[in-house]
């Protein structure tokens, strides 16, 4: 990926349908940051597109773009994750979303917290986020540390 100060990587996924790519664009557009390299998926119904973006000549801060390419993710019904690109070339185990049953059937967090023998705890948390106690963000961190330790084997056993 060569020098990666100044650049994010935008990754969003969802439901396939028409103009993903033209509204995270616009908002890169608007905001004079420049999109270095694009890989776009679907299958089936699944759409993946992940965004390397120099934002280094942007007209507001990499902050900025990230709330706003986020706000355009939430209205087209896509998780999106923005992330420094020095931060996204570090190897990862394991990328969790927190996704609706647009995509999923079932909750696959609660699955999981069953192989690991902490459903009470996790189902404690979602609880506390669907009541407005603490945010859905701060919950997801807090239910996937419960699943700590679980082995890859139990991991790919649900589906």
């Amino acid at each position: 990926m060569g020098n990666l100060p100044g650049k994010i990587i935008v990754t969003a996924i969802g439901s396939d349908r028409p103009g993903i790519v033209a509204e995270i664009s616009r908002v890169l557009y608007k905001h004079n940051a420049n999109i270095l390299k694009t890989r776009a998926s679907a299958v089936g119904n699944l759409f993946i597109l992940v965004m390397l973006v120099d934002v280094s000549s942007a007209d507001v801060s990499s902050d900025w773009i990230k709330e706003e390419v986020k706000e355009v993710g939430v209205k087209l019904g896509l998780g999106v994750s923005v992330e420094d690109a020095e931060s996204f070339r570090r190897r990862k185990k394991l990328i969790a979303f927190d996704m609706d049953g647009t995509l999923v059937k079932g909750e696959t967090i609660n699955e999981l917290a069953k192989a690991a023998g902490v459903y009470d705890k996790v189902r404690r948390v979602t609880e506390e986020a669907m009541e407005g106690r603490i945010d859905f963000k701060e919950a997801l961190t807090c239910r996937v540390k419960l699943l700590k330790g679980l082995p890859l084997s139990e991991i790919e056993k649900v589906k």
